[in-house]
């Protein structure tokens, strides 16, 4: 029962991050690509960090085994943690698809 799910995360986020990833750069000057890209890396490794973070104490807070014993407490903790994973990546979606489609003119501050 937790393959499927699995599988599914997978395969969604591999659908999603690159596409997702090339939206946000082609939308970037290019006199600004390298600078854009940096940030995006960065925010990406702090985002994965700090989504581990919040995806294990969702999954930990939601384990309570005293009712129905580990694996289905485990399978209701993984099953929260699912649906907590696929209502973030929606809203990041949705995010990106709002993005400005054409780059921003180049201000220059000399």
């Amino acid at each position: 029962m937790i393959s499927p799910t699995l599988v599914l995360q997978s395969a969604g986020g591999g659908l999603l991050i690159t596409p997702s990833l090339n939206t946000v750069l082609t939308r970037i000057d290019p006199g600004d690509a390298g600078i854009a890209s940096g940030v995006l890396s960065t925010a990406q490794q702090v985002g994965g960090a700090l989504g581990v973070a919040i995806i294990g104490v969702v999954f930990f807070n939601a384990f309570d085994d005293s009712a129905h014993g580990r694996n289905e407490a485990a399978a209701h903790a993984l099953a929260m943690s699912s649906v907590c994973t696929f209502i973030v990546a929606i809203a990041a979606a949705v995010l990106v698809y709002l993005l400005p489609n054409s780059p921003r003119a180049a201000t220059d501050t000399k």
